[in-house]
């Protein structure tokens, strides 16, 4: 306070230039600053952008080191025969022979038995022999047939930090009979070290990081090797990383200090590869621009105040002699004279004004002795405006400014405010809502250009309550033409529209259930047909008729038959859709109105059907009148209308599907039927192979065909399971028939998962059988059932519980799948692929593949469509894209199987284009369980 007193004190030319510098530096400072976060911002997203690239091309360069090391165990572990196991010189000699494990591993490369004994080692006499690992976890996942990378630790043996990858030793029918395993010491140089090592920036560098364990693998500061990452929950961003988000962020790391990281995953290992740069470093340039941007401040300000201060001197030295002559003539008794004018400036301007101002002195007290004789005359005429006022109408005063000056008694009576709480406030306080900012402006823009506006309103009273009102206002102007005041009166009028609701409800409402009668039905009808065929839509009428409900109301009385139809009518009318209408026609006759449904006529018709059942179900259902429980059904009637209907009458839906109701009841009651027969034999039909279809997946009436695939000559490798339905009375159902059913009403899930794991458990029962167990199973996967989020656990749950191989199921793929969620489609497909299950893609070349997606499937294998076999000798378009096919799978190392393959020329024309895989009428037609494995003896060298 003081320092603003010394500042009121100073000179005006002292004050401006004060103000000048503060407001001068205040925009300095302001633009320092936010040209400081904007840099900081950009700079961040720069650096950012370089980190996460870095991290992404050292992740990809370990993820592919890991992948080789795993690779290089599992091809010797291959190579290692059972009688190996048992002859350790000739294990031990087998182990030297691979003299590259040295360049891979810079520890060891040991083989374990089957109990966790180690049983030869590389280089010899490491140490290692005769350790038991049996009780480690990567040990464990091993013998289990999985690929592990262990946790790194001390090692119990030479106490320096290290990691295992271990891979499991197969015997000849896929048993698990050892484990192979290669060491890499973390302490002496590796080869993470050769991504790992070099610093990020002058101050920053690399952290490899086991996200499962919350430990350190590996970083630019070796001593770092093993270190523990705080638990979770202490470091959230730190946390969101591990979890496995994939870029970058501004966060404290374990060790404290402020950074920025990008981060990348290592799939192979499950590792994640961040990319540190401290923060002091990243933004070291922008310090060091806010500290020239300062100094550049104080010197303007120096300067620019020392300018200003002179500038506002020169130009004030006519006003200020003016202040002094001023002062001079207010402290004489003489009459202001004219003051001297120096400059024709604004300061000059400024004198002359007051010069004119002098002037008019005189004037003003001559008007304001008028003005006295003339108030007398207005408190005479307020006296009568006063009085008429007090009318029975409300009535409202404002001002040009719609500021309430005055309201009557009848205004208080009507909104409930008295005048002390209106006065001095907008009308808009007595606002409903119910009116939109449209209405306000056309209501103003009448009393702009007309002077007057009346009209319905609806307000809201202080209590609360909404009103209609009829409302009057008029413009006041004064003799100039300008407006001075508004006058409004209004009316309560809730009465008369009570009553104009009452009228309106007797003649389109039935009384009884309040549900639309029959002159409202067909007003909407009528609207309904016109707009279902403007937009080339169906509608549908459900025509409701209760049965004996003659012979229910006279045997209750008209009281409880009339209860009974309120029923009725409450429970139809909680089955509809938003939009729909219900209406009673009279009697026991309902009348439900669907529209804006589908334009094919099928499934607007499934459509009425499903929700006619549904209305059918709830009318069933017992009915509580008085002390006793009555039941009771009803007939229905289905009749569509639109697009596809000519009708010469508005009313003649109604006549259809009262027509249908009829057809209903003669029946057998309790039934619902179409107007259209042939309609109603397609809908029937649907309706009963669903019902079949969902019997059948009940009593198991379904069955695996099995379709050869062979190579070359014939040689059989395995098959594809293809499943067919044993229909009880109909025999073999076509899957043409049932499979776009089971699609569309969601069967396709518990059906798919049948064809799984009665695919598996054959696999494992071919497991034991020598001739068989190489056989493979190509399994066809929908995508539904593919996109359900628990897929992968279910696999592996069907092959845990069956006990297959999962080297031997084949999962087929369709490209439609790569249309929606290509990213969870990857993640999945690489889960089970670690798993050993291996990918075709079915129907290749249909159109939906996207190559940018497709080279990122870990897929094994391309299935060329039948529909290019069929016509690969004559039609030079599908021969061009069989060759494609060929040539993209050549450069992408995957397998290539031909479907349809029926004659000799076209198995030998697609040998000559590199595919020797084949399936097809050729070889074989689908055939059932016994028929194919009497195929694979035939075919049996």
């Amino acid at each position: 306070m003081l320092k603003l007193d010394l500042l009121r004190a100073q000179s005006l030319k002292t004050r401006i230039t004060v103000l000048i510098l503060v407001v001068m530096l205040l925009c300095i400072a302001g633009f320092a600053t936010y040209l400081s976060v904007t840099l900081r911002v950009d700079l961040q997203r720069n650096i950012g952008k370089q980190q996460f690239s870095t991290a992404i091309q050292v992740a990809a360069n370990i993820d592919s080191d890991i992948s080789n090391r795993i690779q290089a165990l599992q091809r010797v572990a291959t190579d290692i025969k059972p009688s190996m196991l048992a002859d350790l010189p000739a294990l031990q000699n087998h182990l030297q022979q691979r003299r590259v494990f040295l360049s891979l591993f810079n520890d060891s490369v040991l083989v374990f038995q089957a109990d966790g004994l180690a049983i030869a080692e590389l280089p010899l006499n490491g140490g290692h022999l005769g350790k038991n690992h049996a009780d480690r976890d990567d040990f464990k996942g091993a013998i289990k047939g999985k690929v592990m990378i262990g946790k790194p630790h001390f090692s119990n043996l030479k106490k320096v930090p290290e990691f295992r990858i271990m891979v499991p030793i197969a015997g000849p029918t896929g048993e698990v009979i050892g484990v192979l395993a290669g060491l890499t010491n973390l302490a002496q140089s590796n080869f993470l070290d050769d991504h790992v090592s070099q610093r990020y920036g002058d101050s920053g560098g690399y952290v490899l990081v086991a996200a499962q364990h919350r430990l350190v693998v590996t970083a630019t500061d070796k001593s770092r090797s093993l270190e523990q990452l705080p638990p979770l929950g202490i470091n959230p961003t730190l946390d969101r990383f591990l979890k496995g988000y994939e870029g970058t962020a501004n966060l404290i790391s374990p060790l404290g200090q402020s950074i920025l990281a990008a981060d990348k995953g290592v799939p192979s290992a499950g590792w994640v590869l961040a990319v540190v740069l401290p923060t002091e470093e990243a933004f070291a340039p922008i310090r060091s621009l806010q500290m020239r941007m300062l100094q550049t401040a104080l010197l303007f300000g120096v300067l620019g105040g020392g300018l200003i201060w002179w500038l506002l001197r020169r130009e004030l030295s006519p006003m200020l002699s003016t202040v002094h002559t001023l002062t001079r003539l207010a402290a004489s008794d003489q009459p202001p004279s004219p003051l001297p004018i120096a400059r024709d400036d604004e300061i000059g301007k400024l004198i002359g004004g007051f010069n004119r101002l002098l002037g008019k002195l005189n004037q003003r007290e001559l008007v304001l002795k008028k003005m006295v004789a003339e108030s007398k005359n207005a408190e005479a005429e307020l006296r009568i405006a006063a009085t008429a006022l007090e009318s029975r109408q409300g009535m409202a005063i404002t001002d040009a400014q719609c500021l309430i000056l005055r309201v009557n008694q009848a205004f208080s009576q009507i909104t409930g405010y008295s005048p002390a709480e209106v006065v001095g406030r907008n009308p808009h306080l007595l606002a409903s809502g119910r009116h939109d900012k449209a209405f306000y402006n056309a209501m103003w823009q009448s009393i702009a250009l007309q002077g007057s506006w009346q009209g319905e309103i609806w307000n809201r009273r202080k209590n609360g309550e909404v009103y209609p009102e009829w409302l009057s206002i008029s413009s006041v102007k004064d003799a100039a033409g300008r407006i001075t005041n508004y006058v409004a009166t209004f009316s309560d009028i809730s009465a008369s529209k009570s009553a104009e609701d009452q009228i309106f409800n007797l003649a389109f409402y039935d009384p009884l259930t309040k549900l639309p009668n029959r002159r409202l039905l067909l007003d909407r009808l009528a609207q309904a047909v016109v707009t279902s065929s403007r937009h080339h839509k169906n509608g549908a009428l459900l025509y409701i008729d209760l049965d004996d409900f003659k012979i229910l109301n006279e045997t209750l009385g008209h009281v409880q038959g009339d209860a009974l139809l309120q029923c009725v009518a409450r429970r139809v009318s909680d089955c509809l859709r938003e939009g729909d209408t219900a209406a009673r026609l009279g009697g026991d006759e309902f009348v439900v109105m669907l529209e804006d449904l589908v334009c094919d006529e099928v499934e607007a018709s499934t459509i009425a059907e499903n929700l006619a059942n549904r209305i059918s179900e709830h009318i069933n259902r017992s009915y509580t009148l008085g002390q006793a429980q009555q039941h009771i059904t009803a007939s229905i009637g289905i009749a569509l209308f639109g697009d596809a209907h000519t009708d010469s009458e508005k009313d003649e839906p109604l006549k259809r599907a009262e027509l249908a109701m009829y057809q209903a009841k003669a029946a057998g009651r309790n039934l619902l039927r179409f107007f259209d027969n042939q309609m109603q034999v397609v809908v029937s039909a649907r309706a009963t192979l669903e019902n079949d279809l969902r019997h059948a997946l009940v009593q198991r009436q379904f069955v695996l065909f099995y379709q050869a695939q062979v190579v070359d000559a014939g040689r059989l490798t395995g098959a594809e399971v293809l499943v067919r339905w044993q229909h009880p009375q109909h025999g073999l159902v076509s899957p043409a028939d049932f499979i776009p059913l089971a699609e569309e009403t969601g069967l396709i899930l518990p059906l798919g998962q049948w064809v799984l794991e009665t695919a598996c458990e054959q696999l494992a029962i071919w497991a034991g059988q020598p001739a068989m167990a190489d056989m493979t199973l190509a399994v066809n996967v929908s995508v539904k059932q593919f996109q359900q989020t628990d897929f992968v656990a279910q696999v592996q749950a069907t092959l845990e519980r069956t006990g297959a191989n999962p080297k031997r199921l084949k999962l087929e793929l369709t490209e439609s799948l790569l249309v929606h969620d290509v990213e969870g489609t990857i993640a999945k497909m690489t889960v089970l692929k670690r798993q050993g299950v291996a990918f075709s893609l079915d129907d290749f070349g249909t159109g939906y593949s996207s190559l940018s997606y497709l080279k990122r499937l870990p897929l094994d294998q391309l299935k060329i469509d039948q529909g290019f076999v069929k016509n690969i000798l004559s039609d030079t378009n599908d021969a061009a894209i069989a060759k494609m096919v060929m040539a993209l799978a050549e450069t992408m190392c995957l397998g290539v199987i031909a479907e349809g393959v029926e004659e000799q020329a076209q198995k030998e024309f697609l040998a000559d284009l590199g595919c020797h895989s084949y399936q097809g009428y050729l070889f074989s037609r689908p055939v059932p369980l016994a028929d194919f494995e009497g195929l694979a003896d035939r075919l049996r060298p």
